[in-house]
């Protein structure tokens, strides 16, 4: 059974096993989709896209 991980409703972690492990942060989904990478899931049990914040450059240390 495919599941998926979260850390403050961002999914970390796609996997799959005959088990679906016991946690709060862990929710089965209907297929091994790792295009849910990143996504946030909604407390519906559906995903949104989350805006990516690109990296900040700082000055190079002297």
């Amino acid at each position: 059974m495919p599941y998926v991980q979260v850390d403050q409703g961002i999914v970390m972690v796609v996997s799959s096993h005959k088990n679906v492990p016991d946690a709060e942060n862990i929710f089965e989904v209907d297929s091994f989709d790792t295009s849910l990478l990143g996504k946030r899931r909604l407390a519906d049990g559906t995903f949104e896209e989350v805006p990516r914040q690109e990296p900040t450059q700082e000055p190079p240390a002297e």
